[in-house]
């Protein structure tokens, strides 16, 4: 698919779906078994996965059978999430970053949102962060599995940890909630249509966060999720070969081939 800043939202998606549904169309020619396609995508790639999916859910004669998605961007809306708060200082871990994150909607959604304030909340006005909580249960992210992963379980949150804005909110801030953009926050009535997912969330990231909710999502409506959480940094599958490699790449591959032979 072609790429942010040379094209902007929906072109990415457009091309994954228009080349997905050309593979199936033609399933012969290729050799595709209808009833065995998994999709895919680590980071941006598994938010394509995701809206793939949905945007052909309605026209496959036979449904996409699991989707494999390592450390997915899930959101746009909340940059003060917990792993936010705890990773975006350390540029060096991957390459999520304060830089990477402020550009993606200014590049992607062509909006204008302001640098300083993107990572304050100040681009959410209090209705929408009670949007965002509305979908998001707050409590969430004071429970143990989430806690102990993400943050410092014995700092007490508080709303003024996530929101330091006022009535106002940007006027591209809208743009954020669809459900193209921040999957995690769609309707459960979507969300309970998605295939059999493998989730991968690795510890050192700045989404880990975003995937520690969507896991939540997912069993809540009853989607079958197997979740697997590696001591590892965002962008970890392409150290697979020489000169830096890490055992944890490779187990994450084994364990999504695993995954896979199990659904097949």
């Amino acid at each position: 698919y072609r790429l942010s800043p040379g094209v902007r939202y929906p072109d990415a998606i457009d091309d994954s779906v228009r080349v997905t549904r050309y593979i199936l169309q033609h399933s012969q020619k290729y050799n595709v078994d209808l009833t065995r396609v998994f999709l895919a995508g680590d980071s941006a790639g598994a938010n394509l996965a995701i809206i793939v999916e949905r945007r052909l859910r309605n026209e496959l004669f036979y449904p996409i059978r699991a989707e494999i998605l390592l450390y997915p961007l899930m959101q746009l809306v909340n940059y003060m999430l917990p792993s936010y708060q705890k990773y975006l200082k350390y540029e060096l871990l991957s390459v999520v970053t304060e830089d990477f994150l402020y550009q993606v909607p200014n590049y992607y959604l062509n909006t204008t949102f302001e640098r300083s304030k993107l990572f304050k909340n100040q681009h959410l006005s209090k209705q929408d962060l009670n949007k965002f909580y509305s979908i998001i249960n707050k409590q969430w992210l004071n429970q143990s599995d989430i806690n102990d992963r993400s943050y410092d379980s014995n700092k007490p949150l508080s709303d003024d940890y996530y929101i330091t804005s006022t009535n106002e909110c940007h006027p591209d801030t809208s743009k954020l909630f669809h459900d193209d953009i921040s999957p995690l926050l769609s309707s459960t009535n979507i969300i309970s249509q998605t295939p059999s997912t493998f989730l991968v969330s690795c510890e050192y990231d700045v989404l880990l966060s975003d995937s520690l909710l969507y896991w939540k999502r997912l069993k809540d409506a009853h989607v079958e999720v197997e979740y697997r959480h590696y001591y590892i940094f965002h962008g970890a599958m392409t150290f697979v070969d020489w000169p830096v490699t890490f055992t944890d790449a490779f187990e994450i591959i084994e364990d999504s081939a695993e995954f896979i032979r199990n659904k097949i």
